[in-house]
């Protein structure tokens, strides 16, 4: 593949095992057209150890082992445990910041690595990357970060931002919300959405792939959501549903951050827990309806949510709050102003008949060509290429 070619140092904001997004992905493509790269996950304090010790224990000492290869041209490194409070304090920001820049320069020199591309996704890494003392610099941003939850303090959050962005020579957003904030700055700024692997999907869309078990011994109709339960979705929303729809099946798929337990209550919901990406379409075949249930907030407004492509490529009928990245879908996606409304929708398009499913299944798939992860990489490799020289 022709393009961008240099090392790359990914300062993620995700570990490299998680819920698989546009990180892992475009790291893996740049890696797969010759890069080299070192993609730094998630930075975690000792308070966090301390809560999540049970499911965080293995990755404590993960530091220790340095650079771990993935694949040709693929490293992924832990970062040690930080002291708390570096999204509340500049102080320990910046105590963060040394302590990250030197592990990361001791891993660069393993691999000899010398002078590449930062590309950076961790809106309070600015004292970090000067420390590090590289200069080509790109910030992608695919959150509002200051209205995060947890040891966070939104004014120096933003602070922190502004110090990124200001250090940076481009910066990759990925909603218009996102673009009209961040753009301010006068840096060069550009607008990738997130998209969907296609042809993950192209089975299910058309009609070819069993039901998982799981899924298919659901009382019918079965309404699902793919994806993390964090705190921006709207269990509140979910707990109506599933009260005025007590004849229909709520199956949750993925990962959960937050208590749940007003919900396990309900026995019409089922949560079926994080799954292995290679299990979602036999999921997603004996789904009747996807939801998209966020809490309206900056939040809502500036993320590009991956499962609402996701839904889109499976070919199967989507309710969502009103939010401008499922507006941009509406001839596909219904839209709903009230709990009431919200209901109201998922229970017309659970009855829809074979005929109707089949010919929104595929309108559904000629939209989802258009938004494939291979045209999102082409862009990003063209980006890179234009704002750094290449190596």
């Amino acid at each position: 593949m022709s393009g961008f070619k240099s090392d790359i140092l990914c300062i993620s904001t995700q570990d490299f095992d998680d819920l698989w997004t546009r990180k892992q992905r475009f790291m893996k493509r740049f890696a797969e057209s010759g890069c080299r790269v070192l993609y730094v996950e998630t930075q975690v304090h000792w308070v966090t150890y301390l809560r999540e010790f049970k499911n965080r224990y293995k990755r404590l000492f993960r530091f220790l082992s340095g650079p771990r290869q993935i694949e040709n041209n693929l490293w992924v490194i832990t970062p040690p445990p930080l002291p708390p409070f570096f999204q509340m304090s500049d102080a320990v920001c910046r105590i963060s910041a040394f302590i990250m820049a030197v592990f990361i320069k001791r891993a660069m020199r393993k691999l000899a690595m010398t002078n590449p591309v930062v590309y950076n996704y961790a809106p309070f890494s600015g004292y970090m990357v000067q420390k590090l003392g590289l200069s080509r610099r790109l910030y992608e941003c695919v959150d509002e970060f200051c209205i995060d939850k947890g040891l966070v303090r939104k004014e120096v959050v933003r602070r922190l931002e502004r110090d990124t962005i200001e250090s940076s020579d481009a910066v990759i957003v990925t909603a218009p919300f996102l673009f009209d904030r961040k753009s301010r700055q006068g840096k060069k700024t550009f607008l990738i959405p997130n998209a969907v692997d296609v042809n993950h999907y192209r089975e299910v869309n058309h009609g070819e792939v069993k039901p998982a078990d799981e899924i298919d011994m659901l009382p019918k109709p079965v309404v699902a959501f793919l994806g993390a339960l964090e705190y921006w979705i709207d269990l509140d929303l979910i707990e109506y549903l599933a009260r005025n729809l007590p004849d229909f099946s709520f199956a949750f798929i993925g990962p959960i951050s937050v208590n749940v337990s007003r919900l396990i209550k309900h026995r019409n919901i089922h949560f079926l827990g994080r799954r292995p990406y290679s299990d979602l379409p036999a999921l997603m075949a004996g789904v009747d309806v996807c939801i998209n249930p966020y809490i309206l907030d900056d939040i809502a407004a500036g993320c590009s949510p991956l499962k609402l492509y996701e839904y889109i490529a499976a070919g199967k009928p989507i309710v969502s709050v009103r939010m401008p990245e499922a507006e941009k879908f509406s001839d596909l996606v219904e839209i709903a102003d009230s709990y009431e409304e919200f209901a109201e929708k998922v229970a017309v398009l659970a009855a829809k008949d074979k005929n109707w499913r089949c010919n929104f299944a595929e309108r559904a798939w000629r939209e989802a060509q258009k938004h494939t992860w291979d045209s999102r990489f082409e862009e990003t490799n063209k980006i890179l290429s234009e704002c750094f020289a290449c190596e």
